[in-house]
């Protein structure tokens, strides 16, 4: 039988959201700079045949059936034409196409929940490379150690990224019932709107819809604007977020607006598996202002505790380990379907420094999954460029296009 690894209490939570309607992977985009030859499949197919065997976190399988304890399995070996593949694109927009189909599709459960897809885009000649990975298996700040199956290396191995590939899976330990019972009474409550009103249940189905959009702006602009309005990159994003919510939906704004961001767990921020976790913050300031929106995020910064929110999290997860497997994923599911607005992350990009098979990468863009019905956006920060990357469930949110256009406005006008 194959060796099993137990699911930690973050990366269960993220196999629960996990249904055929309402996938769970996260989407890295590679753009690489047209100077040089083109990146051909083989050599990609080849490289990662190559570097495979080099770390567990490669081999992971996702449970095949429903179970109490899920466990991972682990891999002997792959097909590397599985897990990369190669599309030719008329333009951009094709590209997001691309990324589109590979957040609406679920991953299969019988071969590691990673592919590459390397797309080829005629009208510019240039190429982007598509890393999916599933949620359960890594969050996106453990990217670099996926990126490293394919990225040129001084050693020509992994070795460089040991740290997010060879550090053990991070865990928050166990709790006893009563603590984890009083951690889910706290995130049921922070989850809970103020007032009742139906919950827009996640949907089911055979696959999901999703709608994707993304901007770039320049590292300086956004420094410039921040420090005009005295707010950190994370707050003035949150807060043009914000804003650009309630311009494009308007029909949202007759209750406040709850902003939910990732909080990692992981100091070191070096580690495979899931470290991050989720706080909520609840905006009732509807002022159209950008000044006043930031003012609003950092008093509701100052008054919550992110940290203990997140920490909350994990041991929800596990106080739900004590019940059958079907009820943790509906009781899960209920609590994410329509718990917050917006899902904002602002992190780094994996490196400022780096060559795919000979090709400078000149870009990266992200796009992680909707844990329940929100607009996710995601925000990284690479030398000279702040990319963002937005995602939405067009049957909640039908245009994801006009918040980027509203999010771009406010990020690159004037303060």
């Amino acid at each position: 039988m194959p060796a099993e690894i137990e699911l930690s209490s973050l990366d269960s939570h993220h196999l629960r959201l996990d249904v055929p309607a309402h996938p769970m992977n996260w989407v890295l985009v590679l753009e690489l700079s047209p100077e040089g030859e083109p990146v051909r499949i083989g050599d990609l197919r080849a490289r990662i045949a190559q570097r495979f065997g080099e770390s567990d976190l490669y081999r992971l399988v996702l449970p095949t059936h429903p179970r109490r304890k899920p466990r991972f399995t682990v891999a002997t070996s792959i097909d590397p034409t599985e897990h990369a593949k190669e599309h030719h694109v008329a333009d951009r927009f094709g590209m997001l196409r691309q990324v589109e189909e590979l957040m609406g599709s679920r991953m299969r459960r019988d071969a590691p929940p990673w592919d590459f897809t390397l797309v080829h885009q005629q009208d510019t000649k240039s190429q982007a490379l598509l890393l999916r990975v599933h949620h359960a298996l890594s969050d996106g700040l453990g990217a670099p150690g996926f990126v490293a199956m394919v990225i040129d290396t001084v050693s020509g191995s992994t070795a460089e990224y040991q740290r997010f590939v060879g550090t053990p899976r991070f865990t928050v330990g166990p709790v006893g019932v009563v603590a984890a019972l009083a951690a889910g009474a706290r995130s049921s409550r922070l989850v809970r709107r103020q007032g009742w009103r139906p919950k827009r249940i996640r949907p089911v189905g055979d696959r999901a819809v999703r709608r994707v959009a993304e901007i770039a702006v320049p590292t300086e602009t956004v420094r410039q604007n921040r420090l005009k309005l005295g707010a950190s990159t994370q707050e003035y994003v949150y807060a043009a977020a914000g804003l650009a919510f309630a311009r494009a939906f308007p029909e949202h704004a007759d209750r406040p607006l709850r902003i939910m961001f990732p909080v990692s767990l992981d100091q070191t921020m070096a580690h495979t598996g899931n470290a991050a976790s989720l706080a909520i913050l609840e905006l009732s300031d509807a002022a159209d202002s950008l000044s006043k929106r930031v003012h609003s995020i950092q008093t509701a910064l100052r008054s919550s505790d992110p940290s203990r929110q997140a920490m909350d999290a994990p041991k929800t997860s596990h106080g739900l380990s004590y019940l059958p497997w079907r009820a943790q994923v509906l009781m899960t599911q209920l609590m994410a379907a329509d718990s917050w607005d917006l899902a904002v992350g602002v992190n780094p990009a994996f490196s400022p420094d780096n060559r795919l098979l000979g090709r400078e990468v000149t870009n990266v863009v992200g796009f992680h999954p909707m844990l329940g019905r929100e607009l996710a956006v995601t925000a990284l920060i690479l030398r000279d460029q702040v990319t963002i990357g937005m995602m939405a469930d067009p049957a909640a949110l039908p245009d994801v296009g006009l918040f980027a256009k509203h999010l771009r406005d406010l990020i690159v006008g004037q303060v």
